[in-house]
């Protein structure tokens, strides 16, 4: 395990309290999933969390995913300085990838833990909130500007 994962662990063990009701998030990424190190279940990791009483929030990515599902449909995908151009064919696979297959099989993998959990996805009640991205290309592009917790602390709290 790394020493930062050991560290942070052995800090939680000690002084649980401290972190009750803590909300974490945690950036789970398409290339993590697809070579998660040994030795770390990442959801067992998460349900101890949970069972320490904090909140995690888990942001995945999907990029490998996306990819994989593109070539499988034979749709190309271009990329500007590390950003994905999405016109809209590219943009509903996207949707389709992180929305459906990867959100579904992260919760597959926690019900699997008896670890109760929900998936959202950033459009699900306004949750995430987008702006046009300009780039010297002809499709549009996106950056998250704004998160509604709100929304997210209500569907958290159906979730525990």
């Amino acid at each position: 395990m790394p020493k930062e994962i050991d560290k942070l662990f052995s800090s939680l063990v000690r002084k649980p309290q401290q972190y009750k009701g803590m909300e974490l998030v945690i950036k789970y990424g398409g290339h993590a999933m697809a070579s998660c190190e040994e030795g770390i279940d990442f959801y067992a990791a998460i349900g101890f969390l949970r069972k320490l009483g904090m909140q995690p929030i888990i942001v995945h990515g999907g990029g490998p995913q996306i990819d994989e599902v593109l070539k499988q449909m034979g749709l190309a995908c271009q990329f500007y300085k590390g950003r994905r151009i999405t016109p809209l064919p590219i943009m509903n696979v996207v949707e389709m990838v992180l929305a459906g297959r990867v959100n579904k099989g992260l919760i597959t993998e926690f019900i699997k833990r008896n670890i109760c959990v929900a998936g959202l996805s950033g459009k699900d009640a306004g949750l995430m909130i987008a702006k046009k991205y300009h780039l010297p290309v002809k499709e549009p592009n996106g950056e998250e500007v704004a998160v509604s917790y709100t929304h997210l602390r209500a569907h958290e709290t159906k979730a525990n």
